[in-house]
């Protein structure tokens, strides 16, 4: 008996892996249906009173307290922490002056990268590098708007110093005013971590996926990640071959064997 799944045009239900195409470039991926990283195996945590999963979502409650988070571990230091780039698919419910999509945080203080609504026009984009390196504000007004489901995406590359926000495959650039290192060590915080002096607010909406790379991802493939990213992004496990034989009503051999 051969499975063989069909090509997946919405948030995988069943296991999946990153495809081929990426797969030596993403370090992690999470989206809520796995409930977990398929890249690394690692359970999303819900710390405090964070929010809640919501079907194929997370929704988080826009908490100003750094104890309330979600977050899925630390992940290993790449050879290259001078570039970096994040997708997500998500929905803001209420926009506020620096609510955080995604923040690789550890204290709620702006941390390794964070990528938030905007400081003063809340509905552009705005992100910290450290508490004190940060960007100005990216993109047009309407780039976050509450109530609308979009895929987003950040690019970084420390050496040029350029920032590049995307909504739906289109890109604004901006740069930090110093620019530095992204550092691992910290959790990856779907929804950011809310920072006890008043830096960045948990997001206030749902999330479907964050994935991240350690590279600088070009406009092309943000434009490509942006059509599908359900089929661009993952692929099926490979197919998984059974075979028996039956004597006298009776099992008598089995295996299984995933190739890949």
């Amino acid at each position: 008996m051969l499975f063989v799944p069909t090509p997946r045009t919405i948030q995988p239900g069943s296991p999946v892996r990153v495809a081929g195409r990426w797969r030596s470039r993403c370090i992690s991926a999470w989206y809520a249906n796995a409930n977990c990283d398929v890249v690394r195996s690692v359970r999303l945590t819900l710390n405090g009173t964070a929010g809640s999963r919501e079907g194929g979502r997370i929704s988080c409650a826009g908490n100003s307290l750094g104890a309330n988070y979600f977050d899925i571990g630390t992940i290993s230091t790449p050879a290259d922490v001078t570039r970096f780039s994040m997708l997500a698919i998500a929905t803001p419910r209420t926009l506020l002056s620096r609510y955080s999509l995604f923040s690789i945080e550890d204290n709620g203080g702006g941390g390794s990268f964070s990528f938030n609504e905007g400081y003063n026009d809340s509905s552009k984009a705005f992100c910290y590098n450290t508490t004190s390196n940060y960007t100005g504000e990216i993109g047009p007004s309407g780039f976050f708007t509450a109530g609308q489901r979009a895929v987003y995406g950040v690019s970084y590359n420390k050496n040029t110093n350029v920032v590049v926000a995307y909504k739906n495959g289109v890109g604004y650039s901006g740069s930090f005013n110093n620019a530095a290192n992204i550092n691992y060590a910290m959790p990856a915080c779907p929804g950011g971590r809310a920072a006890s002096g008043g830096l960045v607010v948990q997001w206030n909406g749902t999330i479907e996926l964050i994935a991240i790379f350690p590279y600088e991802l070009t406009a092309a493939e943000f434009a490509l990640l942006s059509i599908n990213p359900w089929r661009e992004l993952f692929e099926p496990l490979p197919a998984l071959d059974v075979g028996f034989s039956v004597s006298a009503g009776a099992v008598t051999k089995t295996y299984a064997q995933v190739f890949g």
